[in-house]
């Protein structure tokens, strides 16, 4: 969803369909103030820590990420834990992956 919100103003402002990743990078770079994106997601391991990175370190955007629950619904095959425990354990996994 994020894409979808970004995609639209930036191909306006970077020029006709098929620009190259150099050109939107060069295109985020001329852009004026700070730069900051909001990824969100329904669980903690929806990230996607690789664009996060680049967009950081790469282009110098503020990046943060927005996840809905704290995976307590999902299947754990390696524990016991289920529930508000497997939440725990996926906040915390979350966490240390930064």
């Amino acid at each position: 969803m994020v894409g979808l919100l970004t995609a639209a103003p930036l191909s306006a402002q970077v020029g006709p369909q098929g620009s190259s990743v150099v050109e939107v990078g060069l295109a985020l770079r001329q852009l004026d103030g700070v730069k900051r994106v909001l990824m969100i997601g329904a669980h903690p391991d929806d990230e996607d820590s690789s664009l996060l990175a680049a967009l950081a370190r790469g282009m110098g955007v503020e990046t943060a990420y927005l996840s809905l629950t704290r995976g307590d619904g999902g299947q754990n095959i390696i524990g016991p834990e289920l529930g508000e425990g497997l939440g725990i354990i996926r906040t915390g996994e979350l966490e240390a992956a930064r």
